[in-house]
């Protein structure tokens, strides 16, 4: 009989903790809404590489646990004025709630893989052109409705 995989998280409880992973389940509702799994997955899994990325060589002002960079300045369009009342609005009961929350749990206990090749940007793909910033960035991989990007070494 062979024994089951072992499981590697991506990231520490405390990197997470409770609020963290409620941000993240809202975060993966606004950001990804009305996409099927793997655009969730992918979504969490850009948040999941920004806060790696800031205990290794990456930028701090991304923040440093789950909630910080969800939250950073300017960087999840969810979380800015109207669709943000929305997001904290939004009842734990509720479908989108609870499907971003088991994306977001597979994803926190490693039981998803990260199908965005460690990216820790992305955008939306019906956007006439692409936001600036993408040009400075590797392109891997394009999930749903979003094109994903790693900075190069």
């Amino acid at each position: 009989m062979s024994r089951p995989r072992e499981w590697k998280r991506p990231l520490e409880w405390d990197l997470v903790g409770e609020v963290g992973l409620d941000q993240l389940a809202r975060t993966i509702v606004g950001e990804a809404r009305g996409e099927d799994w793997a655009g969730q997955v992918a979504v969490a899994w850009t948040v999941v590489n920004r806060v790696r990325a800031a205990h290794g060589d990456g930028p701090r002002w991304w923040g440093t646990d789950v909630a910080g960079v969800v939250h950073a300045d300017a960087q999840f369009s969810c979380w800015f004025d109207a669709q943000a009342s929305r997001l904290k609005a939004l009842s734990i009961h509720s479908v989108p709630y609870r499907v971003a929350m088991e994306a977001a749990l597979a994803v926190l206990n490693g039981h998803e893989p990260d199908p965005t090749g460690g990216a820790t940007h992305y955008h939306v793909t019906a956007m006439p052109t692409p936001p600036v910033w993408a040009a400075k960035l590797r392109p891997t991989v394009s999930i749903g409705a979003h094109s994903f990007y790693v900075e190069e070494a």
